[in-house]
């Protein structure tokens, strides 16, 4: 044992035959000869030495492989849904986007999955956020895309929530039930970021399907139901991709019976479906003014002119709606009374309702309005909105306003 340690521990040496003492003992007697060199032997020779794994470089490829593929198809996937989204509006990717989430966080931890989800709902909400480099974003030029960022990553928390959700749904129950547990997750996850002081219902899955057979089941369930038969049927196409087993195939089958048959029974009791057909004339006018001189004097004037023209161009199909989208009219109106009288007459040369988007102020409280003439020109109300757009139309805290280029944000009270 000392012969061993001494040879791990010093390297070569040169000994004399007769200093060499096994186990402590000397040898007696032993005759002198000519030194011998002594060499370390293998660490492997010495009982007493710690062994260690060699790393296993093909493990750690894999998993690294692994994680890319899965991040890779998060993106995919939360482009699947953005697409699907107007505008352009591929209903027929919703599942197939939802299905490649869902077959993500079945492969995560808990903490992984709300990552990821955090991550691929960012991506997805940004698609559709893309408005607003439009809007606010126009003021700062080139860099525009930033204001994107902040509704982003708040509206992507909520995928993370959803993700977080499901990864514990996959872990805890069985391969029958937690595919529709995920799906509710998800559904959860949509309702609770439509909802509060940071909501802001853009991007629901259900909105992607208002031209589908799935449409009537919005009479009696909502977008949200909607959402939550797109999930079901895009976990359920998930957990067969994963498992491969007859069971989960025949579960995928009968998700998308399941979501026929309900479709079809909303159908049949669907209200709109027994209506008459529309025979009202309606006129949608846009005047394509740039955001970046829409809150200018000279486009005040500019708008003002421009839409009531274009109004009195479309008098010849005769219209019984003409709308103009919110706040063009970039006045506080109830202060403007010779201009509320110029679109009250408008109304009534026209003799259409006319509904005007501008603004007003009430107990120095701004509101983004619509105002509603009757045909007669008298006013019919006012509408003043009640879901803002945070960070675009108002501050969901107080402290923001401290931030750089925030008091280019409207800040609107609610209606």
């Amino acid at each position: 044992m000392i012969y061993s340690l001494l040879l791990k521990s010093i390297g070569p040496f040169v000994v004399n035959r007769t200093s060499i003492s096994p186990g402590g003992n000397p040898v007696d007697e032993m005759p002198v000869v000519r030194p011998v060199t002594c060499r370390p032997q293998p660490a492997s020779t010495n009982p007493t030495a710690k062994t260690s794994r060699p790393i296993d470089r093909s493990i750690l490829t894999s998993r690294a492989l692994s994680g890319l593929t899965t991040i890779g198809i998060a993106s995919v996937s939360a482009w699947l849904l953005a697409l699907s989204l107007p505008k352009t509006g591929i209903a027929a990717l919703a599942p197939f986007g939802a299905c490649g989430l869902f077959w993500a966080w079945s492969r995560l931890s808990w903490k992984r999955a709300f990552w990821l989800g955090w991550f691929a709902g960012g991506v997805c909400t940004a698609f559709y956020f893309s408005w607003i480099a439009h809007t606010v974003g126009a003021f700062l030029g080139s860099f525009g895309f930033v204001v994107v960022v902040g509704p982003a990553l708040i509206e992507g928390f909520w995928y993370g929530i959803a993700g977080l959700l499901a990864a514990l749904a996959y872990r805890r129950l069985g391969p029958a039930v937690a595919p529709l547990a995920a799906a509710a997750a998800f559904t959860l996850g949509e309702w609770l970021r439509s909802i509060g002081e940071m909501a802001a219902p853009f991007g629901q899955l259900g909105y992607t399907q208002v031209e589908t057979p799935l449409a009537p089941l919005g009479a009696f369930v909502g977008s949200y139901g909607i959402t939550f038969a797109i999930c079901v049927v895009g976990a359920y196409l998930a957990a067969a991709i994963t498992l491969r087993s007859a069971g989960a195939v025949r579960a995928l089958a009968l998700s998308w019976i399941v979501v026929a048959i309900a479709a079809a029974l909303a159908w049949s009791a669907w209200p709109a479906r027994h209506a008459a057909a529309p025979t009202m004339r309606v006129a949608a006018i846009q005047a394509d003014i740039p955001q970046t001189i829409k809150w200018s004097a000279p486009a005040q004037a500019l708008a003002i002119d421009r839409y009531t023209s274009m109004t009195r161009q479309v008098q010849s199909y005769h219209p019984q709606l003409v709308v103009w989208p919110e706040s063009v009219i970039p006045t506080l109106l109830n202060q403007h009374g010779d201009l509320a009288l110029r679109f009250a007459r408008l109304a009534h040369a026209m003799d259409t309702t006319l509904v005007v988007g501008t603004n007003d102020l009430y107990a120095n409280v701004p509101y983004n309005d619509l105002y509603v003439y009757e045909p007669s020109g008298a006013l019919e109300g006012i509408y003043q909105k009640r879901q803002l757009v945070p960070f675009a139309e108002h501050l969901p805290a107080a402290w923001l306003a401290s931030i750089p280029y925030t008091d280019l944000v409207a800040n609107y009270g609610e209606g």
